[in-house]
């Protein structure tokens, strides 16, 4: 029922199924993790590409992070995003101004979910996310008020 259902809402918008043919990268992503899930294929791997596939990555941020570094490097991964979270709403309390960063952060992450924008090598978004850990030692310390 869930298929037909979102076939026939798809074909209604005249949108493929397949996400522009993520999903099958996706599915030879998944494969390719279950090979290697605890450490990954390192950082920056052509894995996809040797395995046939035309993409370099999986076009997924979650499965990115998991098909390089492994289920090790996502557990930091989302232990950084917690505290990243936890700073931000400390931030949020003393400096309302900050709420646009926020929102930006959160449509980074939103992309994160059909892009591989969450990847160490998007350096703005990392960069973003050490200002607001530096607003917030500023704030902790009185500097800011």
């Amino acid at each position: 029922m869930k298929d037909y259902l979102f076939l026939h809402i798809s074909s209604a918008f005249g949108k493929a199924t397949t996400l522009t043919g993520r999903t099958q990268i996706w599915d030879s992503s998944f494969n390719l993790i279950l090979k290697k899930p605890i450490l990954g294929y390192g950082l920056d791997t052509t894995v996809l590409l040797d395995k046939g596939i035309l993409e370099n990555d999986p076009h997924n941020g979650i499965l990115y992070i998991i098909l390089t570094q492994g289920f090790i490097g996502f557990i930091f991964t989302v232990y950084l995003f917690i505290k990243t979270l936890g700073t931000i709403n400390q931030v949020m309390k003393n400096i309302p101004q900050i709420y646009p960063m926020v929102a930006f952060i959160f449509c980074w992450f939103c992309r994160g979910l059909v892009e591989s924008s969450l990847s160490y090598t998007h350096f703005g978004f990392w960069i973003l996310l050490v200002v607001i850990r530096e607003l917030y030692l500023e704030t902790k310390m009185g500097d800011i008020k």
